[in-house]
């Protein structure tokens, strides 16, 4: 790995830890999501409420992400809880949902909106917040409470924001319905409805049993109140009306639900992804074929040396094949062709590995023909032979 590569991943190491760092020791913001999840300890979880219910029912609570439809058969003596801003099952669910009651079960359902399955109850539901004409009047810190409606005790007033109590039962089925709850204008918002052999107790006002209310002074009070019109002994809490069906938890889906590591993951990926989309840019890109320089006079040489074979001009033809021949020497053997003595020819043989005889009588042969002003052409093609059998011959 070379050293630009090594600093480049360097840096992103760098930046990654500082994110981190950082995102860990700052302040985390609040989260405001509305979940009523029992493993949720953020303002509008329901860990509270879980922890209320273990207590009442004997640690006999179980969770779940499942529908209606697929839990209800294991069900036997357990009672269910649903808690959602929007109660909207389809209609396999609600069949399987009030006949599951019917046959002698609890359901507790706390619920701001609701559809069919209301029309099913035979019930009308209004929203005070939505009926006001002045809108501007009705403050989000406004105060409302919840008082249940019991004649053989006194029970106290459990307040809550205005705005998160604006539901309530405008219209009820008086014959098998009880108010178990009214608000402060003596309006029903929980009531119980007997379906079959079994009931079903309806709030509407499931924000009231979120973690945000019952740590408020005496509200936890609230949830042993209204589960203790529901004397069973255990209880199944299923999340897939609000949450939908969770997966089971992965290292990923962890990292992606914690905002510090999923930002400094898509940091992570993005910083990798310019990293190898400007490596792979540079090892792509093309490198232009740059040709050695050739040795023009040796190609100058050749050519006009066949010039003068086909013209018949012997001596010339002769002439330019022993300047190639000793410009081939100089450029490859690296040897001064000006001085032609003993130890020249010595020093030729051991560079070319060639037998010293030939040596010496090529080099005859090229002085008896330099001495010369003419020769014929057997002399010509005796020379091209010798200085063809030189560049091939080996010892």
């Amino acid at each position: 790995m070379k050293k630009t590569e090594i600093k480049y991943i360097l840096l992103l190491l760098s930046i990654f830890t500082a994110y981190v760092t950082f995102e860990y020791y700052r302040p985390k913001p609040i989260d405001w999501r509305v979940t009523y999840a029992p493993e949720d300890n953020i303002p509008f979880g329901g860990m509270i409420m879980e922890d209320i219910l273990l207590d009442h029912y004997q640690d006999n609570v179980e969770n779940s992400y499942q529908s209606a439809y697929e839990i209800l058969d294991t069900l036997k003596s357990e009672g269910l809880i649903i808690l959602c801003n929007y109660f909207s099952p389809d209609p396999e669910d609600s069949n399987a949902l009030l006949k599951w009651v019917s046959e002698g079960s609890v359901l507790f359902l706390a619920s701001e909106y609701m559809d069919y399955f209301m029309d099913t109850l035979d019930f009308e539901l209004s929203d005070r917040y939505l009926d006001t004409l002045n809108l501007s009047s009705f403050k989000e810190y406004d105060s409302s409470y919840l008082k249940f409606v019991n004649q053989e005790i006194s029970t106290p007033k459990f307040w809550f924001s205005k705005p998160h109590m604006s539901r309530y039962f405008s219209n009820l089925d008086s014959a098998n319905t009880t108010v178990l709850a009214i608000n402060e204008e003596h309006e029903p918002v929980i009531v119980e409805k007997s379906w079959g052999k079994g009931k079903i107790i309806i709030s509407l006002a499931p924000m009231a049993l979120t973690n945000y209310y019952l740590v408020k002074e005496e509200n936890y009070k609230f949830v042993d109140y209204l589960f203790s019109y529901i004397p069973i002994r255990a209880m199944h809490w299923t999340q897939f009306y609000q949450k939908g069906r969770m997966e089971p938890p992965t290292p990923m889906r962890f990292i992606l639900s914690q905002i510090p590591l999923r930002w400094a993951y898509y940091l992570t990926v993005g910083s990798v992804l310019i990293f190898i989309f400007f490596r792979a840019k540079r090892k792509q890109r093309i490198i232009p074929v740059i040709q050695p320089l050739k040795n023009a006079s040796q190609e100058f040489t050749r050519t006009l040396g066949n010039l003068y074979f086909h013209n018949q001009d012997h001596k010339n033809a002769a002439e330019k094949k022993i300047t190639y021949f000793l410009e081939y020497l100089r450029s490859h053997y690296y040897m001064d062709t000006r001085i032609r003595d003993e130890e020249f020819y010595e020093l030729l043989s051991k560079k070319t590995s060639k037998p010293r005889n030939k040596v010496d009588y090529l080099f005859k042969m090229i002085y008896h023909i330099q001495s010369r002003d003419t020769i014929s052409r057997d002399q010509l093609f005796e020379l091209n032979t010798k200085i063809d059998e030189f560049y091939s011959l080996r010892q």
